[in-house]
């Protein structure tokens, strides 16, 4: 009887851990998406992004705080003002690089609920402005 109750405990324990670890791994970031880029290799790619975060993270509303650059990837910690909120919004964003496509992932690092709304419509811009950046530069 001893033996029973303990296989249906170790069993009921061993289906509960499958379950949380499947809802853990099945979470996906903030705001990720990859891009195919034909013919355009790592390097190219990495350059372009590099560019892109010069021009945009030159002033005071928009601020890096931490630069990490690997050969495939590149990370930043970043902060940004919305100045008619008086608010200020910490995130990151990290591109991984292949050749022919790149992933980049944005992330809020604040998690404030009353953040939620201005960080969402501040990531759509910075999505809209890094697909614009390597579709623009690509083409040329």
């Amino acid at each position: 009887m001893k033996k029973l109750g303990f296989l249906s405990m170790f069993l009921l324990f061993a289906f509960i851990s499958m379950n949380v670890y499947s809802q853990q791994k099945a979470v996906k970031p903030d705001n990720q998406k990859t891009i195919k880029v034909k013919d355009v290799k790592m390097a190219e790619l990495k350059d372009r992004a590099l560019s892109w975060m010069n021009f945009f993270y030159n002033n005071d509303d928009n601020q890096i705080i931490q630069k990490d650059i690997k050969d495939n990837s590149l990370s930043i910690s970043a902060k940004s003002k919305i100045s008619d909120k008086k608010m200020i919004i910490e995130y990151s964003i990290t591109f991984i690089f292949r050749n022919g496509e790149y992933t980049y992932t944005i992330s809020d690092r604040s998690k404030s609920p009353e953040l939620k709304t201005e960080a969402q419509k501040l990531f759509k811009n910075i999505s809209q402005r890094i697909e614009r950046m390597m579709v623009s530069t690509i083409a040329k």
